[in-house]
């Protein structure tokens, strides 16, 4: 079973470490494919719900700025 989910896991990633009877037959996606060369990434450009993060960012600065305001407040108050 494991030996069956290797062999798996190297057709979808590399096929060409596998010898040719383990390979399978070819399909549109083998030959897109494009191995990684050692140490190499392909960074992604998007992530799912990346953008919350951002919101939540924006919506902790504008509380910042908001506590920072009635700071400024009280204390122009107690100097009068």
């Amino acid at each position: 079973a494991s030996a069956r989910s290797l062999i798996q896991l190297f057709r979808e990633k590399n096929p060409q470490l596998l010898e040719r009877k383990d390979r399978g037959k070819p399909t549109e996606f083998q030959r897109d494919l494009v191995p990684l060369d050692y140490g190499q990434t392909k960074p992604k450009s998007y992530l799912e719900g990346a953008e919350i993060f951002q919101q939540d960012i924006d919506d902790q600065d504008k509380q910042s700025i908001d506590e920072d305001d009635q700071d400024d407040d009280q204390q122009s108050e107690e100097d009068w």
